[in-house]
Parts: C-alpha cells; sequence; structure tokens
C-alpha cells in the first residue's frame, strides 16, 4: 500500500468516527450545552512544486500529521455551529465555510465565518496529513494544534490553546500567545508518521 493509500484510510476511519463523537470530553474546547449542528468536509490537493501549506483558523482543533512519499494534501474535517436552538444552527451551518486557494509557492486554507457572530459559535475542526517534508504555516485564535512527523519548516501560532506533538522542528514563539518548547523528533521506526498514534478525541469513537 503506498503512502497516500495509508494516510487516506487513516483519515477516512477518523473521520468516520467523528459522526459519534461528541464535544464533551476533557480536551474539547467547546463544551457548550447548547444544540449545535456539524457537517464534515475533504478535499484531496496536489502538491506539485508548491513547498508549503498554509492554514488560518480561528475555533477548532487542527490535527496535522507528515506522510513520507506522500504528494498530496488530504483535508478533512468537520464544520461546527452552536446556537441556542437547533434550527437556528442549522440555518446558519452555511455561513461557514473552509476556502482553498493554491498560490505559486503556498496552499492556503482559510476558516471564513461571520465577523459578528451574534452569539453564535463557529468552530472549523481539521484532520490533515501532508507530505513529510512539506512545509507548514499554522495560523490560530482559540483551539489546539496537534503536529506529528514535520520534517519540513514549521511554524504554529496561537493566540489561546495549546500545540504539541512531535516534530523534527522547532515550533515558533507567537506573540503575546503562548511560548512552545522543542519538541521529539518522531522515531524513524514509524516512517508513515501513522503508527501509535493516538488521534484527538473528537476523532476517536465514543466508548459506552
Amino acid at each position: 500500500m503506498n503512502r497516500n493509500a495509508i494516510a487516506s484510510a487513516a483519515c477516512t476511519l477518523l473521520l468516520a468516527a467523528a459522526l459519534t463523537a461528541g464535544c464533551d470530553s476533557t480536551d474539547c474546547l467547546w463544551e457548550e450545552k447548547r444544540p449545535q449542528a456539524n457537517a464534515l468536509f475533504e478535499r484531496k490537493i496536489e502538491v506539485g512544486r508548491r513547498s508549503r501549506l498554509r492554514l488560518e483558523t480561528v475555533n477548532g482543533i487542527v490535527s496535522l500529521r507528515g506522510v513520507v512519499g506522500s504528494t498530496s494534501i488530504l483535508l478533512r474535517g468537520r464544520r461546527l455551529v452552536f446556537a441556542d436552538t437547533k434550527d437556528d444552527a442549522k440555518r446558519h451551518l452555511t455561513d461557514l465555510s473552509v476556502r482553498i486557494e493554491a498560490e505559486k509557492d503556498d496552499i492556503l486554507v482559510r476558516t471564513d465565518q461571520p465577523k459578528h457572530p451574534e452569539g453564535r459559535t463557529y468552530v472549523v475542526d481539521y484532520a490533515i496529513a501532508v507530505p513529510a517534508t512539506l512545509g507548514v504555516e499554522v495560523v490560530s485564535v482559540n483551539g489546539r494544534i496537534d503536529l506529528v512527523n514535520l520534517q519540513g519548516p514549521v511554524s504554529a501560532k496561537m493566540i489561546n490553546g495549546t500545540a504539541g506533538g512531535r516534530t523534527s522542528d522547532r515550533l515558533s514563539k507567537p506573540d503575546g500567545g503562548v511560548a512552545f518548547a522543542e519538541l521529539q523528533k518522531t522515531p524513524r521506526s514509524s516512517p508513515s508518521g501513522l503508527a501509535g498514534l493516538t488521534p484527538p478525541s473528537w476523532l476517536r469513537p465514543r466508548r459506552n
């Protein structure tokens, strides 16, 4: 099985689990006791000659891992809206979108949401598999960033939240945010970057 197939199979299983995963776990940042609406999404993006993925988001968990030998980005995740009623959350789910732009040197992925939420909470959780050597830049306001097996340049800036994982680079220190320590390098015994990893709880099935 090639690296793209390994990454695709892993993401498929993780996102299938997301269908039954709730937002009531200890590491979920939106423990709102309000109705919600959600929708899954997925895209495959060929990297070509581009050298970096840039992700700009507001609220959500970013789980990003490198896959040795891959030539594409597998972008999967879920959009969520919390509101006072289920109907209101459903109506405004279309206000929340993921924009993808292929630039000359970069691939830009951006969360688009209303500037004035009017009491609603908009969240996008990302599960992304990228070529291990691809450069990565992540900017987020609220949430968590998990980075695994990234061998290229890495920059992660979080205003409110945490970052962690295993990477061969140093995460940048955000201005006015939390400082991230150097992370341990992923063992070479796991060349795909997928073996032995524990996905975030929102990607894991519940246990009754």
